[in-house]
């Protein structure tokens, strides 16, 4: 992944669908890096909310997306993602 002033970064592309073996995956992936972002999160379908419940308590978590679309209408499953709990 590159930024428009060219720093780059390592990035994982993760399938449009979130399923339990994707999250599991994406923990064993994820161990040795303490910041995890998301980008584009609208159009992830799927346990995309569990996946990032997942990584909560012990990373920092970073979500990026159209939080509608162009007619005001919440866009996937964004509107959920900005009422993820932080503690049960």
């Amino acid at each position: 992944m590159a930024s428009r002033t060219g720093l780059t970064r390592e990035a994982v592309e993760l399938p449009q669908y979130i399923t339990d073996e994707v999250i599991e995956n994406t923990k064993e992936l994820i161990k040795n890096y303490h910041v995890i972002g998301f980008d584009e999160t609208q159009f992830f379908k799927g346990k995309i909310l569990e996946l990032i419940q997942a990584m909560i308590f012990s990373k920092r978590v970073i979500v990026s997306g159209l939080n509608m679309d162009y007619e005001g209408i919440p866009f996937g499953k964004m509107e959920s993602i900005k009422k993820v709990k932080l503690s049960e």
